[in-house]
């Protein structure tokens, strides 16, 4: 969806105002180690759950381009083992807005469909207007134009969808590997945005990804964006929705692993010394929990410092190699009694995750939680946490909020 034909041109007036305000000069220099919402260089969608045929469990993301120059996005699917399933590159004109329907994808293979200016000459697929900026980008030749839904298909489309639902056997993998844990009939998993400078058909892991003469990404804050969820109706009402805003992630050419005391960086476990130039994400959380009237749901994204098995995956029966540990999971109510949870490293344990409250056998019904997600090695192990509180009975709004942190992965150090 390109929003800026006749009848959006209101919204971009609207935007370009304000982010004219808010954001002052578009050169502003990054603030890092702040978790804060400012363009960005990197975009996180730290958890989706889609079914493959209710559109009403759906995730809708936007993602906006906060200043007036042509920018290149290259948008990678990531299963809840850390495995890319599929990338593909997002051309953004000046103060372009683009929508992804995480259902259509799915289940018919859509995306959305752009071009930049030496592929679309007419301005028919990417228009720009006054005071946006058109332009080529290196290498898009042969990406561009994509004219024609849906993108997605064959083999590509197959390990989607059987990626993300934990079946065996997606794309051309070994037909009993996996690269997710099962869920039949509903794809879960993240999502990274990455501002590139090229057009490529590479994942994070792939040696010039982040470094040599020509890398696809580049260090400039340019993006921002959001994503707004359909949660299944459990009675006759309408279909619940709640929008959170995307993580944020800044980046600085002068920041690298010598820049923290941690060494960490966002794509730390991809590019040596941190030449991803990204700042990393937090390490600790405090969560409330509200499980009489309403019911929780934390929803945890992490780093398990690992590479995935891009190509041939994992045994379904046992995932990965190692799962993710980490510090302690503690929980008060009220009268300051506490109770340790999920002592044997079972809670949290895939990159990202939904877990209801009224799982994990708290004896209250009301208080809050915080999770130490570090690991007990020596990797700060960063990492992003929600919650959705949803009612108890099924009547009324769902709601949704980033957790509070408690301290980030950039200190390396223990947090009280």
């Amino acid at each position: 969806m390109n929003c800026k034909k006749s009848n959006c041109r209101w919204l971009l007036t609207v935007s370009i105002v304000l982010f004219a305000v808010w954001l002052g000069p578009a050169a502003a220099h990054a603030e890092m180690c702040v978790l804060d919402e400012v363009p960005a260089a990197t975009l996180l969608l730290p958890y989706f759950e889609v079914s493959l045929d209710n559109p009403e469990r759906n995730a809708i993301v936007t993602v906006n381009n906060a200043t007036p120059e042509p920018t290149l996005l290259h948008v990678t699917f990531w299963t809840d083992w850390g495995v890319p399933s599929i990338d593909f590159d997002i051309f953004l004109t000046g103060y372009d807005v683009q929508v992804f329907n995480l259902y259509e994808m799915f289940s018919v293979g859509y995306v959305p469909i752009t071009a930049d200016d030496q592929s679309d000459p007419g301005d028919t697929i990417s228009p720009a207007g006054d005071p946006s900026w058109d332009g080529d980008i290196q290498d898009c030749q042969n990406f561009f134009p994509f004219y024609v839904n849906p993108l997605i298909n064959g083999n590509n489309l197959d390990r989607l969808r059987r990626g993300h639902t934990g079946q065996p056997g997606p794309g051309s993998a070994p037909e009993d590997a996996c690269f997710g844990s099962p869920s039949p009939g509903l794809a879960r998993g993240y999502m990274t945005f990455d501002v590139a400078r090229r057009c490529s058909t590479e994942f994070a892991m792939e040696p010039d990804y982040f470094v040599g003469l020509n890398p696809v990404v580049m260090a400039e804050n340019r993006v921002f964006g959001d994503v707004t969820y359909l949660v299944t109706p459990t009675g006759p009402e309408s279909p619940k929705a709640y929008t959170l805003p995307l993580v944020h992630i800044e980046a600085d050419p002068s920041f690298d692993a010598d820049s923290t005391a941690s060494a960490a960086t966002f794509y730390g476990r991809y590019a040596a010394g941190g030449a991803d130039h990204r700042e990393p994400l937090g390490a600790t959380w405090a969560v409330p929990f509200y499980d009489d009237q309403l019911i929780t749901s934390i929803r945890a994204w992490r780093d398990s410092t690992a590479v995935a098995d891009a190509t041939d995956g994992y045994p379904c029966d046992t995932g990965p190699p190692v799962s993710i540990d980490h510090q302690a999971i503690q929980c008060w109510n009220d009268q300051e009694d506490v109770v340790e949870l999920c002592a044997s490293g079972d809670c949290f344990a895939t990159e990202t995750q939904s877990i209801s409250v009224d799982t994990l056998t708290l004896p209250w019904s009301r208080g809050w939680c915080r999770l130490d997600l570090r690991t007990n090695g020596d990797s700060p192990a960063q990492s992003w946490v929600s919650a959705l509180h949803n009612p108890s009975g099924g009547d009324g709004p769902a709601s949704s909020l980033p957790a509070m942190s408690l301290g980030g992965a950039c200190t390396g150090s223990p947090v009280p």
